[in-house]
């Protein structure tokens, strides 16, 4: 039986077992979201000794370079010492310099880190509580244009991270992981190609993102976005769009419910093979997305999506 060592602690584990389900047994206090490699939560870092790792393309070259795992992902093999993400160690801090709520159930979340953070819209950063929570969350700023970074944080439902950021307060202080970018992102290359945005509730916000760095450069092609909400009064950024969609000709915005998707993805037709299509959301509707692109001729190759996990 293998050896897990974290600090002081030692204990034997049966051969082939999950690292993270270790970890817990043991009383080791790691944060996990997915347990599907996407989150990041579950960072810890190899000091001696190396798991098996069945998602090694989860963590970027540098990331594993430096002993970075993920441990939800890890099988332990032989003797190992790790030592979990440490916020106050290995995060940046950051601020809260701004929160309101534009919807009924989304808390816009602004923080200012405390060094600069290089970024791209569609991006994603793991955000840790004063209570040791993390959990991560797609960045709607842009850099270069906004002093922030923005989160738009989904409250309908009680979460350990949700339930604490509802009591945040200007001046407040946050702790960021990991950044990483997932399929969402603006190409330049893209420009005269029509682009397609579906989002469903906060799925919104790196396609916010993503979309004001296709204005900003530029972009020529027609542009449609279509947001997804439980009702009209969840169309958090109704607002911002429709001025994006009169300044800019190209560019149409959808704002349908959950009960008007059915005939609203009915209506999509394809224009140009050349079309290209951005997905956010949880996995239920991202499937309803995908299903009607495909049978509307848009090859799966041209669909590019990020899902939102819920806990597993």
């Amino acid at each position: 039986m293998p050896e897990l060592r974290v600090g002081a602690r030692h204990v034997r584990v049966a051969s082939q077992s999950n690292l993270l389900d270790a970890l817990l047994a043991a009383g080791i206090e790691v944060p996990y979201s997915c347990r599907a490699g996407s989150c990041h939560a579950c960072l810890v870092r190899c000091v001696a000794g190396e798991p098996q790792d069945r998602l090694p393309d989860a963590l970027a070259p540098d990331k594993r370079a430096e002993g970075w795992r993920l441990a939800c992902q890890c099988q332990m093999v032989d003797d190992l010492e790790v030592e979990p993400f440490d916020p106050q160690r290995d995060g940046i801090g950051a601020q809260v310099v701004a929160l309101d709520w534009p919807g009924a159930h989304v808390l816009r979340l602004r923080l200012q880190a405390a060094r600069a953070l290089r970024y791209r819209a569609g991006q994603h950063l793991v955000l840790w509580s004063a209570g040791g929570v993390a959990r991560p969350y797609s960045l709607a700023s842009l850099p270069g244009e906004d002093d922030w970074l923005e989160f738009h944080i989904d409250c309908r439902q009680s979460g350990a991270f949700s339930d604490a950021a509802r009591h945040l307060k200007v001046g407040d202080s946050l702790r960021l992981g990991e950044l990483r970018g997932g399929a969402l992102h603006y190409d330049p290359d893209w420009q005269t190609r029509p682009l397609w945005l579906l989002a469903a509730g906060t799925g919104l916000a790196p396609l916010y993102g993503v979309l004001r760095e296709a204005l900003r450069q530029e972009h020529r092609g027609a542009i449609r976005l279509l947001h997804v909400a439980h009702d009209s009064a969840d169309h958090y950024l109704s607002s911002e769009l429709q001025t994006l969609a009169s300044e800019h000709g190209h560019l149409q915005v959808d704002l349908v419910t959950a009960a008007q998707l059915p005939a609203a993805l009915a209506e999509l037709r394809l224009v140009s093979r050349q079309t290209l299509a951005l997905l956010c959301g949880h996995p239920k509707t991202l499937d309803s997305f995908a299903r009607r692109l495909y049978m509307a001729g848009l090859p799966r190759g041209q669909m590019l999506a990020d899902v939102f996990l819920t806990r597993a």
